[in-house]
This record gives C-alpha cells, structure tokens and sequence, in this order.
C-alpha cells in the first residue's frame, strides 16, 4: 500500500531529517515522530523553560520550539499547519506505552498499511541513550 501523495508524504523523509536534526542537536528529545498524509504525531521532551531560554531562538518553551518548527516547515516545503497543536502530558510508564502504541498503529487504522511495523514514515529514540532504534 502506498500512502496519498499529500504534501506531508512527499516531503516525509526531509520532515524525518528535520526532526531527527533538532533532536542530535538538543532542541527536543524525540521518543518517536511519525508523518500521517495530514499531520503528524510526535512524543517528545522539551529542555525546561530556564534552559530553553538561555538557547535563543528557542525562548517560551514547548509552544515555541513547536511553533519554530512548523513555521521551518511551512517555509521550506510549503506547508499548511493548524494554528495551535494537541498536546498531552505522558504521567506514567503505563501512560507513555499506551500512547506510543497508539500514534505507531495511526497508519494502521487508517488503512496505510497491514502493521506498524510497516509503515516507513517514522523515527523512534532510546528514552535511556538517545540513539535511534525501531519505533517496535
């Protein structure tokens, strides 16, 4: 199966590229990022505000290192994003399994392909070391 030919899709391996970058650069810390034809999910760490303001550009936390990467985006590849995004504080171990199965079976549901395993638009990182490993 192959995904629509949406903008996010034709673009998901430089959109892959941009996360993975800020990530090995310390923008954020990805557990995993994965590209929809629409959208696109991510379970990520910010640097605490104290932290991220002492790194200019990145001053006001989460919602302007998001806003600084969508704005990237839209510039490079033009594309259309929703003005804010849906995030979700991860409590527990139980929580954060939970919900990284969730967004790796999302392109399952919608009918992209047979098993998350599969699907190719997606990078994962160790939550100990960092390094990047298979999202399952």
């Amino acid at each position: 199966m192959k995904p629509p030919q949406t903008p996010f899709m034709v673009h998901a391996n430089e959109i892959l590229d941009a996360a993975r970058f800020r990530h090995v650069h310390g923008k954020w810390f990805l557990a995993l990022f994965l590209i929809m034809p629409d959208h696109m999910h991510m379970i990520v760490h910010f640097p605490n505000d104290a932290a991220v303001s002492s790194k200019p550009p990145y001053r006001g936390g989460m919602e302007r290192v998001i806003a600084d990467f969508k704005r990237w985006l839209s510039t490079k590849f033009d594309l259309r994003f929703q003005r804010d995004f849906w995030d979700t504080r991860l409590r527990d171990d139980a929580h954060y399994a939970e919900k990284f199965r969730y967004v790796c079976n999302n392109p399952v549901r919608k009918g992209l392909c047979p098993t998350a395993r599969e699907w190719a638009y997606v990078i994962a990182f160790d939550r100990v070391t960092g390094d990047e490993r298979v999202h399952l």
